[in-house]
């Protein structure tokens, strides 16, 4: 009976991989979004700057949801960039979060000692360098 209970605290070599696997789907999915994140301002920005120039009292249109709406570049530019601002520190926190994540990745690497496959040096890996210094040829462009 103690033989289950070491056994049950302990995780099964195949839990440590899959929480590996959540982690870094994590990070991914945090990377994704900061990647949908930043394109979007990219482009408020670009608009802003196109409407800068413009008249405070000209007409604009403005897509809210699935909606076009009739606005003046007056009322259209605060909110544009106040959604800037925003998604800039949504940004600065997705950037933060990622750091996190890839730290508790390396910690968990090395608490269960996991080693990446492309990490590995493979027998093919250290014949091929093996061979190529072994060669003795000198290649000029």
């Amino acid at each position: 009976m103690t033989t289950k209970s070491t056994t049950s605290k302990q995780p099964s070599q195949e839990q440590i991989v899959n929480g590996f696997n959540e982690l870094r789907n994590q990070q991914r999915q945090y990377a994704v979004k900061l990647s949908e994140i930043t394109d979007e301002r990219k482009e408020y920005q670009l608009v802003l700057d196109t409407l800068k120039n413009m008249e405070k009292d000209r007409i604009c249109y403005r897509m809210i949801g699935e909606v076009l709406v009739q606005k003046t570049v007056g009322e259209v530019m605060p909110k544009l960039q106040d959604s800037v601002k925003q998604m800039g520190t949504l940004i600065d926190t997705l950037e933060t979060q990622i750091k996190n994540k890839g730290q508790q990745l390396v910690e968990y690497r090395e608490k269960h000692k996991i080693k990446l496959q492309s990490e590995a040096p493979t027998e093919k890996s250290i014949e091929k360098l093996s061979e190529s210094k072994s060669s003795g040829v000198l290649v000029t462009n």
